[in-house]
């Protein structure tokens, strides 16, 4: 595992982390758990981040991590780039629909 750098001076304001996927820096031996990102970005000034996710499964994570987390919201969405290797568009565009609808820390689609 890699040393990390020193961690930036705290902001003089709080601020949002627009977006982010932290589902994605999970998989990686280096990535902080969810847990200890969410409190290194507070620890400097990031009061809220928004978790995109942007095929089924990361949107279905953003949920769920969103309802969990405290200073997560979440956006949903399927990536244009994703779109021709899901089997049913349509099928597809409801669940991010449901999922856009399922919870009140939805704020993107």
């Amino acid at each position: 595992m890699s040393e990390r750098p020193p961690a930036p001076e705290p902001l003089p304001h709080p601020v949002v982390d627009n977006h982010c996927h932290l589902d994605i820096a999970r998989g990686d031996e280096t990535a902080l758990p969810v847990e200890e990102a969410i409190a290194a970005a507070a620890a400097v000034g990031v009061a809220r981040i928004v978790q995109i996710g942007c095929d089924l499964p990361s949107a279905r994570w953003a949920v769920e991590a969103a309802a969990t987390h405290e200073s997560l919201v979440a956006g949903v969405a399927l990536h244009p780039n994703d779109a021709p290797r899901v089997a049913s568009l349509d099928d597809a565009m409801a669940e991010i629909e449901s999922l856009a609808s399922a919870h009140d820390k939805v704020r993107a689609m």
